[in-house]
């Protein structure tokens, strides 16, 4: 023993792996899961290849699954719907991780390893807190769906829904706790608005401007909707930034809706 308690979690992008334990010989394809135990002896032939992997120290892992002793060299089929959950989220935090600050990924770790554990026993009901896991990871892709195409005019509830390929009333319960997939789009699209209003370079840029990038269709609306949220214009929100914190950069993008910049634009606005 080496003392590397661990378990590998891979996807391919690209390539293939064969693994070998005794007798038994398995190959990761792209779409697939390949579970590698550190604990036990692993065997690997592989040609050219690019795949994602996560590291999950045992303890963490092992209390979730059914067998976790038997693991090695496993591969997950990717016809198994849980598969290609579990395959998509993985792709998408490889693709967002470094955009997310330290705290967003603490708030991953659960539902990511609940995901895992429910593809590897087979199904959602099979593991503590797995149909949980499993309907977080699909809010945190809606989320990252929304925000890659926010600024698009088009974006609709309706079109989150084709993106998810799921089904209105699936979506819907999803984004309850925030009044709906609408009012969360809006909620985005104001904050967003609100950073562009609050930067130095942007202070040319006519309000109707920073509207329309984020998916408004109306300036009107849009003044309405944001002296609604914020409690004043667009146009008393960037007098003040020009008066009173004059070259002042704006808020991280990457700390846009957390409770920091709620607070930081909530004293910016107040008289």
């Amino acid at each position: 023993m080496d003392g590397l308690d661990y378990y590998l979690i891979q996807t391919h992008l690209s390539g293939e792996q064969t693994a070998k334990r005794g007798a038994k010989t398995s190959r990761s394809k792209p779409g697939e899961l390949l579970i590698i135990d550190l604990a036990d002896t692993h065997f690997a032939e592989t040609a050219d290849f690019e795949h994602l992997t996560v590291v999950v120290p045992r303890p963490m892992l092992a209390p979730l699954l059914k067998n976790p002793d038997t693991q090695e060299g496993r591969v997950l089929s990717g016809e198994n719907p849980l598969t290609r959950l579990a395959v998509s989220h993985l792709r998408t935090l490889g693709d967002v991780i470094h955009n997310v600050s330290d705290e967003g990924a603490s708030s991953l770790i659960e539902p990511t390893l609940g995901l895992i554990a429910s593809a590897i026993n087979g199904t959602a009901s099979s593991v503590e807190g797995g149909a949980g896991a499993v309907a977080s990871s699909v809010l945190t892709r809606a989320k990252m769906l929304i925000e890659q195409n926010l600024h698009r005019p088009g974006l609709s509830a309706e079109a989150v829904c084709g993106l998810l390929r799921m089904s209105r009333a699936s979506v819907y319960r999803l984004f309850e706790p925030y009044g709906g997939v609408r009012a969360y789009i809006q909620e985005r699209r104001l904050r967003r608005a609100a950073a562009d209003l609050s930067l130095a370079r942007n202070s040319h840029r006519p309000v109707y401007d920073i509207a329309f990038y984020w998916g408004f269709s109306s300036e009107a609306h849009f003044s309405r909707a944001f002296k609604k949220r914020f409690g004043a214009t667009p146009r008393e929100l960037r007098t003040r930034r020009k008066t009173e914190w004059p070259g002042q950069g704006a808020i991280p993008v990457g700390h846009i809706g957390d409770r920091d910049y709620e607070q930081w634009l909530g004293e910016t606005l107040k008289g």
